[in-house]
């Protein structure tokens, strides 16, 4: 394939380049993923309707184009796989996608309800079985008024005014479509819904994995498990109650090591003496060596004071004399620091020492 290009414009590290009758699908276009591949020896990392990115500058005129299939297949499978789910979804279950976007690690849907993972599992299942029942992939073309009296799966969009072209699956669904797609379901091989999220308006968006993305995402797995039971010393079978004691044992030792942060801040707090008085308030300054120091600040319980605790370069202030935040931002108007805070607390953030900060009060 031949592109010829009119025009090149530098994009940070990548190209822009401007061709005549750009011939490759876009990114996004209908949710999916575009073509990727090489013109000359530039590599595509994203096309657009407009432009094309490519990885180094190429010459104005005819260059060669060689198009990656196996990105073409890989999409055709989620694409597909997303129409199997889609159609299984609407048809059994009333569940309407009203989103669909593919990404280089996975596929999202998103659907018009909130549903349990039960029945996940269950759409899962049976996607499965219909990609095991050899079903015919195949299209149609229709001109816009045959179309509108097709039953499509979704309402064909208004803004198409030119041929339609029609996505069948054998006695599965109909969906109006110009993306990739495979040719018979057995070429999919496997379709794996990997996790769901609650989105806004009550929708829930759903992530799947479809052909060797699923082959990929097990031998992941696999992996990460194996590296667990190396971690845990145990065998996969005992993952569980490894972890559920692990849990429980960091629990105990954690509450065991909160009570040791809070009697270590109380004795400090209890024998704190003010590093400075300051116009009849007293000033306490302590730079934090371990947990212990944030029960101090959050437990403070001297009057007429200003507190000042020290984390790294920041400080943390409280007072019940003086307003934090009026403090602080006279500190920020000084030295250029970053910080704000309430009446009697709040934080600053920069190149100052506590004498800095002494001066302003």
């Amino acid at each position: 394939m031949i592109v010829n290009i009119l025009k090149v414009e530098k994009e940070k590290n990548n190209y822009k380049i401007f061709v005549e009758k750009n011939p490759l699908y876009p990114d996004g276009k209908g949710g999916q993923l575009g073509d990727r591949g090489q013109i000359d020896k530039a590599n595509i990392k994203y096309v657009d309707e407009n432009y094309i990115l490519v990885d180094r500058e190429l010459n104005v005129g005819e260059n060669q184009i060689k198009l990656d299939k196996n990105n073409q297949k890989d999409i055709s499978k989620q694409h597909t796989a997303q129409h199997i789910i889609s159609a299984i979804m609407k048809d059994s279950y009333g569940l309407n996608t009203v989103g669909f976007r593919m990404s280089e690690e996975y596929s999202t849907i998103d659907i018009d309800k909130r549903i349990s993972g039960d029945l996940i599992n269950k759409i899962e299942d049976i996607s499965n079985e219909k990609v095991n029942e050899n079903l015919d992939v195949y299209e149609k073309n229709y001109d816009r008024s045959e179309a509108e009296n097709l039953s499509l799966r979704k309402d064909i969009s208004e803004k198409i005014t030119e041929d339609i072209r029609v996505i069948y699956i054998e006695n599965l669904d109909a969906s109006a479509c110009g993306g990739f797609h495979v040719k018979n379901t057995l070429e999919i091989n496997m379709i794996k819904i990997i996790k769901t999220e609650n989105i806004k308006n009550g929708y829930m968006r759903i992530y799947f994995l479809a052909g060797e993305r699923v082959l990929n995402y097990l031998k992941s797995s696999e992996s990460i498990l194996n590296e667990l039971g190396t971690i845990l010393n145990t065998n996969k079978e005992d993952f569980v109650s490894k972890i559920t004691k692990i849990i429980e044992e960091n629990d105990i030792q954690k509450k065991e090591l909160d009570n040791l942060y809070s009697y270590k801040a109380n004795n400090l707090i209890k024998n704190l003496e003010p590093f400075k008085i300051v116009n009849n308030i007293n000033i306490f300054y302590l730079e934090k060596e371990d947990e212990s120091f944030e029960y101090v600040y959050k437990n403070f319980d001297k009057e007429n004071f200003i507190f000042i605790l020290k984390d790294n370069d920041t400080y943390k202030i409280q007072s019940d004399s003086v307003n934090v935040g009026t403090l602080i931002k006279s500190i920020n108007n000084e030295h250029s620091t970053k910080g704000g805070g309430g009446k009697n607390n709040g934080q600053i953030k920069g190149n100052i020492s506590f004498e800095n900060i002494i001066d302003l009060i």
